[in-house]
């Protein structure tokens, strides 16, 4: 059996008003969306090399969408305010 690691890891600090983004990009300028469920789009920006801190702290309790559209490749992952 393999074993894959996940390119795009979240983690929403203590208090949920940072997510921190694991991901190493592999094109120049890789975008990212926040969105909520119903596919509308709550914060975009650009994701740096170096990893990335949005601030989440203006998000209600919900469910939410990263999605990262790095090049041709498109990643997403799901993670939820519960203050």
């Amino acid at each position: 059996m393999f074993a894959t690691v996940d390119p795009l890891r979240l983690k929403l600090s203590p208090d949920q008003k940072v997510l921190e983004v694991n991901y190493r990009p592999t094109s120049e300028k890789p975008l990212f969306d926040i969105c909520d469920l119903e596919g509308r789009v709550i914060k975009s920006g650009i994701v740096s090399a170096n990893g990335l801190n949005i601030k989440v702290s203006d998000l209600i309790n919900e469910i939410y969408v990263l999605l990262i559209l790095d090049g041709e490749e498109v990643r997403t992952k799901r993670f939820q305010i519960s203050r």
